[in-house]
């Protein structure tokens, strides 16, 4: 069996092959300075990596707040040594917000005082997607509740009521765990 140990150069050019090849953004930062950032997070946010290295890491949070959110949120697994995951709003070098999912791990949880990884996922388009269905089905359902006449749907395998509207409320009180068969 062959083994990489943990400080051996095949694992830094391991390393280094994922950092490059990596679809999304992912950086290095000790006491909120850029120390290391890939392609995809330049293009996330619109910086030459010239800009970034070395920059405080705050200029990227939509606001001083929103920075010091994230920093809390990340406090309690930090002191612990673990990764996390968090949703935040990010501002782009062209001024454009962008939702962000964050992820953040310690390099040495023995000494926080070395840095931090992290990795950033652009979910502006995700959102814009969920918030667009949001809209969709309460229009959807504005319509339904607007139906003069009792309707519900059922799910058509278990025939579990799914939903009714006004109407039926008014009529047969609320469904329940009801079945419709």
């Amino acid at each position: 069996k062959h083994f990489m140990s943990p400080g051996s150069p095949q694992v830094s050019l391991l390393f280094w092959c994922f950092f490059q090849a990596s679809p999304i953004g992912i950086g290095l930062t000790t006491d909120h300075a850029l120390l290391l950032a890939n392609d995809p997070l330049c293009r996330m946010t619109g910086y030459p990596l010239e800009d970034l290295l070395g920059s405080d890491a705050r200029k990227l949070h939509c606001s001083e707040a929103e920075f010091e959110r994230v920093r809390g949120a990340f406090a309690s697994g930090v002191d612990r040594g673990e990764a996390s995951t968090l949703e935040t709003a990010w501002i782009r070098r062209d001024g454009s917000s962008i939702d962000v999912l964050l992820g953040l791990a310690p390099l040495d949880p023995g000494d926080l005082s070395r840095g931090f990884t992290f990795t950033a996922v652009d979910i502006t388009e995700r959102r814009r997607l969920e918030q667009e269905n949001i809209e969709q089905q309460q229009r959807l359902l504005s319509i339904f509740d607007g139906i003069d006449e009792p309707v519900y749907v059922s799910d058509p395998v278990s025939f579990r009521i799914l939903y009714i509207n006004q109407k039926s409320r008014e009529t047969w009180g609320e469904p329940g765990d009801m079945k419709c068969f």
